[in-house]
């Protein structure tokens, strides 16, 4: 066996490990940009925008476990440089043909026939991005394509099982029995929801996802009963043969590309659904908190005397480079009403502790004519915290220990997202010379209340908890009901 400790074999082998990786770099780019890249373009030449570099930087710190940023790559300069500042990474699984591998593969599919999709922009991305992530691990988890916005590194591990299993656990609570996972991915909820029906179907625009997905359900035969076509959300539809108890979408609308599509997607899948069937539409980037999501990312980076100005251009760039479907409550609930008779429809912020995107600006919404029907709460509170004689948690408490039938708390500043969304506004009407310090010392401080506390606190005393996102940005909505049923709670929101 060759000693690869020799001098001679040790250069040959970093040689060889350069050159992979000089490899893996040109691949991604040339994927991201759609053309053939050389090791020596310039990335200011080839690359059309900063969402281009993004990519390239989040799919290269995804694949090779590296933590670059979007400057780097043009400090480099060229894939050839950029090649050199990683030397020492590992590549793996490489091989130099991994961007051809999938050519050719998946005709037939409505997701490759229809090149005129709405979706067609994203499919490209998602097909990059699952062609240039590893393996799964951790249980089965692929965090593929789930960057950080403000590093472009891989989201933790356990951000990603929080946001899996609230989402799984909310899901499940609606005791669905079949599933039709539109947008299915690499399986993240199909293997934790699947084992639990007796029928589910996956669909993906993305070859590679049903290919990945596919390779893992026959190793398993006790996964028999699910199955994964390739097919855009638009032409799911008529594909799939109803009804299903579910229809599940989640983290799948911000990719569609205008609120018409939105609502021919659904109106297809109405009969799909069935009499009492529901939609689930899960993670909506909450067009009400885009700017304090965007504000949110960029402040830390910004010195304290940075002048408001300067603050305001910095987030509008931001939010400009987001190409993302942004949708707010009333106008999702707007969009439902138009749907289909007798649909109702409940926002809901989402679940989980952790300071995540998801959990701090995006939402779910479930639409059905099964849910129960909206009611009032026994009592009905608007909370003014600038009043209020004790702490917000103080009163759940009361009416915890007071056995209240239901409660109804309206207008509650939520501490995932209220500084942020009131710092938006005080930043946008603040005179120009005022420093980011000044505008956060403007800004003031309320009592506020996190979501997932509340939920804890609820779900210890024996009621049902429900919180969903007020009308202003920042506030939320909370309804409590005795009896432990969550859905319940929900038809107290208003």
């Amino acid at each position: 066996m060759e000693n690869i400790h020799e001098p001679g074999a040790a250069k040959a082998e970093q040689s060889r490990a350069d050159g992979d990786l000089l490899r893996a770099v040109v691949a991604v780019c040339s994927d991201v940009l759609g053309l053939d890249t050389a090791p020596d373009d310039e990335f200011s030449d080839v690359c059309q925008d900063l969402y281009d570099a993004s990519h390239i930087v989040g799919l290269l710190n995804q694949w090779l476990g590296c933590t670059m940023v979007v400057s780097q790559l043009f400090q480099e300069g060229t894939p050839r440089r950029l090649a050199a500042a990683l030397h020492g990474t590992e590549v793996p699984h490489f091989s130099p043909e991994i961007r051809e591998r999938r050519e050719g593969q998946g005709t037939g599919t409505a997701a490759t026939e229809n090149q005129t999709s709405g979706e067609a922009p994203w499919r490209k991305f998602w097909e990059t991005t699952y062609r240039f992530s590893g393996p799964e691990e951790n249980g089965g988890l692929n965090k593929a394509g789930w960057f950080s916005s403000r590093t472009l590194t891989p989201l933790p591990d356990d951000y990603m099982r929080e946001w899996v299993d609230t989402t799984s656990a909310r899901i499940a609570s609606l005791e669905p029995r079949s599933i039709l996972d539109v947008g299915c991915g690499v399986g993240l909820f199909l293997f934790e929801l699947g084992p639990r029906c007796s029928r589910y179907t996956g669909t993906d625009f993305s070859v590679e996802a049903v290919e990945r997905t596919r390779e893992r359900l026959e190793h398993d035969g006790a996964l028999s009963h699910i199955d994964v076509l390739a097919a855009d959300a638009r032409d799911t539809a008529r594909l799939v043969d109803g009804p299903y108890d579910l229809v599940l979408l989640n983290s799948v609308v911000q990719y569609f590309p205008n609120m018409a599509y939105l609502r021919e997607v659904l109106t297809g899948l109405v009969d799909t659904a069935g009499n009492d069937g529901i939609f689930f539409l899960g993670d909506i980037r909450n067009r009400d908190l885009h700017r304090a999501a965007h504000l949110s990312l960029v402040r830390g980076e910004l010195p304290p005397g940075t002048p408001v100005e300067r603050v305001r251009s910095t987030v509008e760039r931001s939010m400009a480079q987001d190409p993302a479907l942004l949708i707010g409550p009333t106008a999702m609930a707007e969009t439902v009403a138009g749907i289909g008779p007798g649909l109702r429809c409940h926002t809901l912020v989402r679940r989980g502790s952790h300071p995540s995107e998801m959990n701090r600006f995006r939402y779910d919404a479930v639409l059905s004519s099964g849910t129960p029907a909206r009611r009032t709460a026994q009592h009905d509170v608007r909370w003014d915290p600038a009043t209020a004689p004790r702490p917000l948690v103080d009163l759940l408490t009361r009416a915890f220990d007071e056995n209240l039938e239901s409660l109804l708390v309206r207008g509650a500043p939520d501490a995932r997202n209220f500084v942020d969304a009131r710092l938006a506004e005080t930043i946008d009407a603040a005179p120009a010379g005022t420093t980011l310090e000044q505008a956060i010392k403007a800004t003031g401080s309320v009592d506020q209340v996190d979501p997932e506390d509340v939920w804890e606190l609820g779900g210890d005393r024996g009621y049902g908890v429900a919180v969903a996102p007020s009308a202003d940005p920042g506030y939320v909505d909370i309804a409590l009901c005795g009896g432990g049923d969550d859905w319940a709670a929900a038809a107290l929101l208003p």
